[in-house]
């Protein structure tokens, strides 16, 4: 088997226009400065049929949504080993239960947009920065991300 390198730029520019998902397009609202996607804000709402994708192939995290009905059957597969060489962490959350702010940042910390994520619902946060107010109590929140991990010191940069 030959292996493939992938390698993602997430600071190229990106239009602003929506994924090529073949999830439900109005359900994507993207956040993009200057030309940069900072975050996909996702309503899922009625999931379409089959496996449907709210990110692009070259993006390091793979976001979709399946739907299916019973007895569908999935074939049995491995993951290939592909050497990646991925600069930056994405983030998922997905609001479980309650509801959330989210403050999304720009490359040069400056705020472009808050979004409130409510129950059902996901952001996707690529570039740029951002932080979360939380909006009712007990909340619950689903949190995804790349790593490995390398410490506070390494991945984070606290503004």
């Amino acid at each position: 088997m030959q292996e493939r390198a992938l390698r993602y730029i997430p600071h190229a520019p990106v239009a602003a226009q929506p994924a090529k998902t073949s999830g439900p397009q109005e359900d994507v609202r993207e956040i993009v400065k200057d030309g940069l996607l900072l975050a996909r804000h996702i309503h899922p709402g009625e999931f379409r049929k089959g496996l449907a994708f709210y990110s692009e192939d070259q993006e390091f995290l793979q976001v979709g949504t399946w739907r299916y009905d019973q007895g569908q059957q999935l074939r049995a597969h491995i993951h290939n080993v592909v050497p990646r060489e991925i600069d930056r962490t994405h983030e998922v959350v997905i609001v479980i239960q309650g509801a959330m702010a989210a403050r999304i940042f720009d490359e040069e910390r400056k705020l472009v947009e808050t979004v409130t994520v409510r129950r059902g619902e996901m952001l996707i946060l690529m570039n740029g920065g951002h932080d979360y107010t939380i909006l009712e109590d007990d909340t619950r929140i689903l949190e995804i991300k790349n790593g490995p991990f390398l410490g506070r010191e390494i991945d984070k940069t606290l503004f």
